[in-house]
């Protein structure tokens, strides 16, 4: 069996597939950065400075996050887009 039973989709016991890790990685950033942003140009600047400090500890958090989510695919990617060269130098 391939996971599925009588013709139905079986249910997924796991947590979120990879693409919503993603995106939920995306989304966090996106209002972490906006809560640092605006608590940055809030006044009076002292009440703020505890959640602009967490806002930014949550931006680095979410980044190494979103960065774990694609891994070595990026790096991959890339590899196979440039041509390989030869070390060497040009031939002579």
């Amino acid at each position: 069996m391939s996971g599925r039973q009588d013709g139905r989709r079986a249910a997924r016991t796991s947590g979120p597939t990879r693409a919503e890790q993603r995106a939920l990685a995306k989304q966090g950033l996106t209002v972490a950065l906006g809560v640092c942003i605006a608590t940055g140009f809030a006044r009076p600047a002292r009440a703020y400075r505890r959640l602009h400090m967490l806002s930014a500890a949550a931006v680095v958090g979410f980044s190494v996050w979103h960065h774990m989510l694609y891994g070595d695919t990026a790096r991959r990617r890339l590899r196979r887009a440039r041509p390989e060269t030869d070390d060497a130098g040009p031939a002579t």
